[in-house]
């Protein structure tokens, strides 16, 4: 079974159309490579490489007890798998992670057993990144029975992503994916408390964030992809002008000009090859 939900927060699955999924793959990571030449020099002078748009194809089966019943199931089918808006595919053997896709190219129907087997064939491709997201951030409560990480090799109580009066500790991106917020929708970082020069350094990558103003007890500074705000006021002429990036595992945090008491809390979607 195959798992849908759309932008608008509704949710179905290939059950409840009668459908029997034979085969769900996804195509592996495409690599795209970029080279200069200059005439009379050696080789060539790498400008960068990337990750191409991945395509996702479903084969399933429909079987009818009346063959004159398809015009039915094939109207709900198009109704749901041809929209123009793009929706998330989970799959059961992976519950933790999902694809925002949107559909490609025409569905397939193959009649067989005098119209009674009908071999069904839908393709997606990935939609902005060609990766797939963890289906929860890492502040939803990890509660023992909701399936949310299994499969992603994480032990129970393993990780923590919102801390207290600690000036260096370690956030886990337990994706292997670099998260970039100039290009992941979903990257917060929150602080709660006084601060003087607020300072942030991922020593694993060397990347610093500076907040060159004060907060009091009661105020919120929050990193929100390439934003930054203080109780929801634009602050980026006083930082540095940086962002903050996790590489893939772990990633040791120091902090700098803080005042206890404080509160630090990350939040993200973790991405999987």
């Amino acid at each position: 079974m195959i798992e849908f939900e759309f932008l608008d927060g509704t949710k179905t699955n290939t059950d409840e159309f009668g459908l029997t999924v034979k085969e769900f793959e996804v195509e592996p990571l495409t690599l795209r490579h970029r080279f200069e030449q200059i005439e009379m020099l050696e080789g060539n002078i790498p400008m960068g490489s990337t990750h191409e748009q991945r395509r996702i194809m479903m084969s399933a089966r429909l079987f009818l007890d009346d063959p004159n019943e398809f015009p039915l199931y094939r109207d709900w089918i198009q109704g749901v798998f041809a929209r123009l808006q793009p929706c998330y595919i989970t799959d059961p053997r992976q519950p933790f992670k999902r694809w925002l896709v949107i559909p490609e190219g025409t569905p397939e129907y193959e009649h067989r057993n005098y119209g009674r087997v009908v071999y069904v064939t839908l393709n997606w491709v990935t939609y902005g990144l060609p990766y797939a997201e963890a289906i929860t951030t890492t502040l939803t409560p990890y509660e023992w029975g909701q399936g949310y990480f299994w499969g992603a090799g994480l032990e129970w109580g393993e990780n923590q992503y919102s801390f207290s009066n600690t000036n260096r500790f370690i956030i886990n991106n337990f994706g292997n994916v670099e998260l970039d917020p100039r290009k992941h929708k979903e990257f917060r970082i929150v602080y709660k408390g006084a601060s003087d020069g607020l300072t942030i350094t991922n020593l694993t990558n060397q990347e610093v964030f500076v907040y060159n103003g004060v907060s009091g007890v009661d105020d919120e500074i929050v990193l929100d992809r390439i934003f930054t705000t203080k109780n929801g006021l634009n602050i980026v002429r006083d930082t540095n002008r940086r962002v903050i990036t996790l590489a893939a595992g772990a990633n040791e945090f120091i902090l700098a000009g803080t005042s206890s008491p404080f509160e630090i809390s990350f939040e993200f979607r973790p991405l999987f090859y």
